[in-house]
């Protein structure tokens, strides 16, 4: 078979994958159409596009997003809380702050839930602490372990391990037992 005739096989060979994959319309001419060279570019794009639609090729450019443009997700989440203040939207806020290292803020956003009917939860007084931590405010940050230690003995999580040890190097836990501030508990002191 001669070099000429090869064409129209590879052409035809080609244009069927390109209609079962449903990308008949651009594919399937331009293969046809344009002889050889339709057919080189239907194998540098069509299966090089399905490949970066994997779950790593996604992953791959979700890190270099992040890391070529750090506060792209804070402002998000900045613009998302502006239209509708929820619980999880200020707690996605606090974390991308403290992801940023803008601790005070987040400290603030996580006082503003843990102040909310539904807010009470072990993953935002960890957060919390968190933010504490990053400000320096060590022994704020193990009063705030201690009551979520109290509050909530069987919860356990990473960085309720991470935090922890952190007050313990420290030398900042408290006894078991020891009184806890009242306000800490929702009242007033």
């Amino acid at each position: 078979m001669s070099f000429a005739a090869a064409f129209p096989a590879i052409d035809a060979a080609l244009s069927l994958p390109a209609a079962m994959a449903g990308g008949l319309y651009p594919w399937a001419y331009c293969v046809l159409a344009l002889t050889g060279i339709g057919a080189a570019a239907y194998v540098a794009v069509g299966p090089g596009r399905q490949c970066l639609a994997g779950y790593r090729a996604r992953l791959a450019r979700r890190r270099i997003g992040r890391a070529l443009e750090p506060e792209r997700r804070y402002r998000r989440l900045s613009d998302r809380l502006a239209v509708c203040d929820t619980i999880a939207d200020r707690a996605a806020l606090a974390n991308a702050c403290c992801d940023l290292e803008l601790f005070e803020e987040a400290r603030r956003h996580y006082q503003n839930i843990l102040a909310r009917p539904h807010g009470a939860q072990p993953m935002f007084m960890e957060g919390k602490a968190r933010a504490e931590y990053g400000l320096g405010l060590d022994d704020q940050a193990a009063m705030t372990l201690d009551v979520l230690r109290a509050r909530w003995p069987h919860h356990r999580s990473r960085d309720l391990r991470r935090l922890c040890a952190h007050s313990a190097k420290m030398g900042k836990s408290r006894p078991v037992g020891a009184p806890f501030p009242k306000r800490y508990f929702g009242e007033a002191s």
